[in-house]
């Protein structure tokens, strides 16, 4: 598909208070909105987070702003920030754009909202669709086989994973007890993380930024994980998990797929020993994130697009 003279501008943030989930996936719907022939650019909000990605995606850069000079003006813009937004959204449609909003509250409605989760405080105005089928997974996470694994019944393996900037600095303790416990233990860590001395380790390995991190996690037999990316990632996988919240927002997708019985349990107390008949209950009772949400957005984006251009 080709949209000619049209073009998406995905407008996202991070940093070590508030993560780099929504930076991961903003790069993550560019490379596929740009196989399906859309122009289409990306904006990092603040300085650290525009530093990471930068750093991380530099295969990327010729179309990150404001390294990259447009050489078309945007028609959409995607907004996808961890933080409420107020008057971007109006500046842009003032311009004559369209606008969608991934999982961010705005002061003016935009063109559609799209959500993950509804939070108790969240006051939503304008179009929008709720629900976890608008999740989006990375595509090398479809490469990998979700069938539950065991390589022997004496030492399962746990795969600590508690996001990009480990907000709360609970990594390196949380693997430390998981060892202790008798599991076989690989914590990754992220580009914002503290990084543990060598005499520290003991007995886990750790990773910083592993390029294989759904290889490792697909190896798992139960993951240990924040309640945003690496959350969904793992169901996807159907890997039983136990969610340590970095946020408030976290806690409350943590505690409401807890209910619907998707999770080994939210917060410290369940970092305990698990019984492989455990495990594999609740591997077969994952069924959250069927792993569609990045068509479903694409073809809202692009369905905007068409919109504009037959308007011009």
């Amino acid at each position: 598909m080709n949209k000619g003279n049209t073009a998406v501008l995905i407008k996202c943030d991070g940093s070590s208070f508030y993560g780099l989930g929504h930076i991961r996936r903003s790069i993550t719907l560019f490379q596929y909105l740009t196989q399906l022939g859309v122009t289409c650019y990306v904006e990092c909000l603040s300085e650290a987070g525009r530093k990471w990605m930068l750093d991380t995606f530099k295969q990327h850069a010729p179309f990150f702003l404001p390294i990259k000079a447009l050489v078309l003006q945007p028609d959409v813009v995607v907004f996808d920030v961890p933080y409420p937004l107020k008057e971007k959204v109006l500046d842009e449609k003032n311009k004559g754009r369209k606008v969608v909003c991934l999982d961010c509250i705005a002061d003016t409605a935009p063109d559609t909202s799209l959500f993950i989760f509804k939070h108790p405080e969240q006051v939503i105005i304008g179009p929008h669709f709720i629900g976890y089928e608008h999740i989006i997974i990375r595509d090398e996470f479809f490469k990998e086989n979700s069938t539950q694994q065991y390589v022997n019944n004496t030492r399962a393996r746990v795969l600590v994973v508690l996001g990009g900037a480990d907000v709360k600095g609970q990594s390196f303790d949380t693997a430390k007890k998981l060892a202790f416990i008798g599991y076989s233990v690989t914590l990754i860590l992220g580009p914002l993380a503290t990084i543990p001395t060598v005499e520290e380790q003991q007995d886990i390995q750790i990773l910083t930024c592993p390029e294989n991190v759904a290889e490792l996690m697909a190896s798992a037999d139960f993951c240990v994980v924040n309640g945003g990316g690496c959350l969904f990632e793992a169901l996807f996988l159907k890997k039983p998990c136990v969610v340590l919240p970095q946020t408030q927002a976290e806690l409350n997708i943590a505690q409401d797929l807890m209910q619907k019985q998707q999770l080994l349990g939210v917060g410290e107390e369940f970092i305990r020993l698990f019984s492989k008949q455990e495990l594999l209950k609740k591997h077969n009772q994952i069924n959250q994130v069927d792993g569609l949400g990045l068509p479903r957005i694409s073809t809202i984006i692009t369905k905007l697009l068409g919109e504009y251009s037959h308007a011009v």
